[in-house]
């Protein structure tokens, strides 16, 4: 998980509408239907997705792969998919201070290979180029790795010089950009940046919005029930706050992978599933794992997966993905989710 996928999720943040169109889950006419392959259906030649392109509603019949040979269904639009044999992943070789069994398991920014199991690059004083040559705890300043800004500190530029569990509140100048723990200013305080999707990882509520100073942190909106049915985005606005401009905030409106062709809404910084989320994302920030982590890895799921137990990393992922797929996900049959969301089931059935 990085900044990225922080800032990807507030694209699917949730929504309500008073009309009770938009109540239940009704059918919307640009959404095709997902379900199980039926009883009396004969797949043949290894088929796992069967298409029907019907002038009511385009339909996907699922069947997940079950050999061992040809185990991945790969979906397409608007065509059947046949099992396949699932594509070798490259190996991505570890970072300074993640696990290693022989120095080739390491990438080039650990210069000094595996000692002890744990890939090795620069410490205080060591020459770099970059922020990924140095050893977790550290920063590359100038060429030389340099010990990364306590929270409180002064001088940062981005977050990559701060603590892994802290960010950096840019002002005018680095001496006074001070670095913060993510998630701790409060509502209506001034935060230093705020993404396109009124999003900063400063803010306690994840959620920020601009003013006519700059930006400053928000209380997390959300959506009176979940799920909302839509047809449009416009259907998905969240609860009622003031503060922002047009006095709430507009989410996305997804095909849902459902039998019914229904249209879900993304949720909120406010609903249950992003409060999941980000309750135990707080988890790995707090945590003296993420100490383990090169700067620039403090949050992929590699060094998580290498420091966090099994069953925190596991549920942290389940709840990273549901909180992405939240409206992909509702109504949906198991067969469809084991294959258009092979991540989210995965991590489903390991917590």
């Amino acid at each position: 998980m990085g900044v990225e996928r922080f800032s990807f999720l507030l694209l699917f943040i949730s929504a309500i509408s008073a009309s009770p169109l938009f109540l239940g889950s009704s059918p919307n006419p640009n959404c095709p239907a997902y379900t199980c392959k039926t009883s009396s259906q004969q797949f043949v030649n290894s088929t796992c997705i069967y298409f029907t392109p019907t002038a009511s509603t385009p339909t996907y019949y699922v069947s997940p792969c079950s050999s061992v040979k040809l185990p991945y269904c790969l979906p397409s639009t608007n065509n059947n998919s046949t099992c396949q044999a699932a594509t070798p992943t490259p190996p991505v070789n570890a970072w300074p201070g993640e696990k290693c069994s022989s120095s080739s398991d390491c990438s080039s920014h650990a210069s000094r290979g595996c000692i002890n199991n744990v890939c090795v690059g620069g410490s205080q004083g060591d020459t770099c180029s970059v922020n990924d040559d140095c050893n977790p705890n550290y920063r590359c300043l100038g060429g030389i790795c340099q010990a990364q800004i306590p929270v409180g500190g002064t001088g940062c530029v981005n977050d990559y010089d701060c603590v892994n569990g802290a960010g950096c509140n840019i002002a005018k100048t680095s001496s006074e950009s001070i670095c913060y723990p993510y998630f701790s200013i409060n509502q209506h305080l001034p935060v230093s940046s705020c993404s396109s999707n009124n999003l900063s990882m400063l803010c306690n509520s994840g959620l920020c919005m601009a003013n006519n100073e700059g930006y400053e942190c928000m209380a997390p909106v959300k959506s009176s029930r979940l799920p909302m049915s839509c047809q449009v985005d416009g259907d998905c606005m969240s609860t009622r706050d003031d503060y922002f401009p047009t006095g709430y905030l507009t989410g996305t409106c997804y095909c849902g992978y459902n039998a019914n062709s229904a249209s879900y809404c993304s949720i909120f910084a406010g609903d249950k599933p992003y409060l999941e989320y980000i309750n135990y994302f707080k988890n790995w920030l707090q945590s003296t794992y993420i100490k383990k982590c090169n700067t620039m890895r403090r949050f992929t799921a590699s060094c998580m997966k290498d420091w966090w137990t099994t069953k925190e990393y596991n549920l942290y992922m389940y709840y990273s993905l549901n909180a992405d797929y939240y409206p992909l996900t509702v109504s949906g049959e198991s067969c469809v989710q084991q294959v258009y969301l092979p991540q989210w089931w995965a991590a489903r059935n390991a917590v």
